[in-house]
């Protein structure tokens, strides 16, 4: 089964009516980045900075605190702080940038999508989807996720809202192999599958 425009669309409008998506999904960086597709992994670098400097931000202040004679409050705003983003050799990401790197993203609009599912009267455009999940990009390097669109047919699209930070323009991939080798297009320039 082909992916048509309006089937195309009625996914991303489900997914932009989603409050928690848009809160999720939406960015400056979007704004400025998101039609190289590039987004999502500026934003991510941005949380490795961030987090890397709130650890080394900790480490200073635990010195000082140390220095000051109190080594153990020192010791114990470190390890708050270290708990949360993690060591310099193996940062985290914080629950809340969980919800805006690939996979929480992908999670959100596969929950939006399928809520969407469910509300669709037979005959609309969302009738020809089955579901929505994650789906991981194999063969590379490089770990990502997107989601996933399953057909009635078994077809399988991707939607990729993480490289774009834009709700309202995802790249679609034309399968998961596609998706592995970055071969998309903008959803504002999207004419459908063949």
């Amino acid at each position: 089964m082909t992916l048509s425009r309006g089937t195309a669309a009625a996914i991303v409008e489900a997914v932009q009516k989603d409050k928690a998506c848009c809160d999720q999904i939406d960015s400056w960086v979007g704004k400025v980045f998101g039609g190289l597709g590039w987004a999502g992994g500026i934003r991510n670098l941005g949380f490795i900075a961030g987090n890397a400097a709130a650890l080394l931000g900790a480490s200073y202040g635990a010195s000082v605190q140390a220095y000051g004679g109190r080594m153990e409050e020192g010791g114990k705003f470190y390890n708050d702080v270290a708990k949360e983003v993690g060591t310099i050799d193996n940062l985290n990401v914080t629950d809340e940038q969980a919800l805006e790197v690939c996979t929480g993203i992908a999670e959100a609009t596969a929950k939006a999508i399928n809520a969407a599912l469910k509300r669709a009267p037979a005959g609309s455009s969302l009738a020809m989807v089955q579901r929505a999940d994650s789906q991981d990009r194999v063969g590379t390097t490089t770990a990502h996720t997107a989601t996933g669109i399953w057909m009635c047919d078994k077809a399988n699209y991707v939607f990729d809202w993480h490289a774009t930070l834009r709700v309202g323009d995802p790249i679609l991939y034309k399968s998961a192999q596609a998706f592995s080798v970055s071969d998309g297009t903008l959803f504002s320039r999207f004419a459908g599958f063949a």
